[in-house]
């Protein structure tokens, strides 16, 4: 893995078999959150958290949602959580901060002859814990459509996920496309499930950022040497089944293929 940057708190292991598609992993781009050529440019940092942290409502709002997801994993429907960030007074220990310090629990990428690279958890994982982001490069709609038609055309796979966020108080919808293609961390190698998989996707929004992130959750408690897996079709994104990339991921929910971007 290449890092752009600092390399994450606890690095993923790369563990080579024979047969595996090394080249993608050495060429593979490794960044610790999403990119953006906009970014984040709220710097008023009044009031938040400045008189404690129960009187913050981004505090009170992330804790909310986080135990929201410890309690109820997938069931607890958590489609927003509210992080502070680069416009409040807080340190990066803050912990309404919490999908922000990368990786810090150990996964491992493991090469299967029929999927390709997937990611295994090392260590358990309880229900409704932080595992990682999915980071990428933030592209526009008319960027990822291209970028999309030249991966059919080159016949390669792709991890660019589309999701929409619905925005406060209006009934208009943002879209955002990451692509993690080439650039990203982690989240790139692991896995569709047509059922669920055992990880959850929430989209993040801190406060001062213009554009979210998603963050992946552990649906359910998860056990050391289990492979790592969640629905491309991520809720709102608008994704459908019938792309023509086959799913492996042998569940009895599987359609066959992979939902669209």
């Amino acid at each position: 893995l290449m890092y752009i940057g600092v390399a994450e708190t606890v690095p993923p292991i790369v563990e080579a078999s024979e047969g595996a598609d090394l080249q993608t992993v050495q060429q593979f781009k490794y960044i610790l959150t999403s990119a953006s050529p906009l970014d984040q440019t709220l710097t008023d940092s009044s009031g938040c958290c400045s008189q404690g942290p129960t009187l913050c409502s981004c505090f009170l709002e992330c804790t909310k949602g986080l135990q929201a997801l410890q309690g109820d994993g997938r069931a607890a429907g958590l489609v927003l959580l509210l992080e502070c960030g680069p416009a409040c007074s807080c340190s990066c220990s803050c912990k309404a901060r919490a999908t922000q310090q990368g990786v810090t629990v150990q996964l491992a990428l493991y090469w299967s002859s029929q999927k390709g690279w997937c990611v295994r958890a090392c260590e358990p994982l309880p229900q409704g814990s932080f595992v990682c982001e999915y980071a990428g490069e933030y592209v526009s709609s008319s960027e990822s459509e291209q970028r999309l038609a030249e991966y059919d055309k080159q016949e390669r796979g792709h991890a660019l996920l589309v999701v929409r966020v619905q925005l406060p108080s209006t009934t208009s919808s943002l879209k955002c496309c990451i692509d993690a293609t080439t650039t990203g961390n982690v989240a790139r190698f692991i896995n569709h499930s047509c059922d669920g998989g055992n990880l959850e996707p929430v989209v993040v929004s801190m406060k001062g950022n213009l554009l979210p992130r998603v963050a992946l959750f552990a649906a359910r408690d998860i056990v050391a040497g289990e492979e790592l897996t969640f629905s491309y079709a991520v809720a709102g994104s608008g994704a459908g089944c019938g792309s023509s990339r086959q799913c492996f991921c042998g569940t009895s929910a599987c359609s066959g293929y992979l939902p669209k971007a």
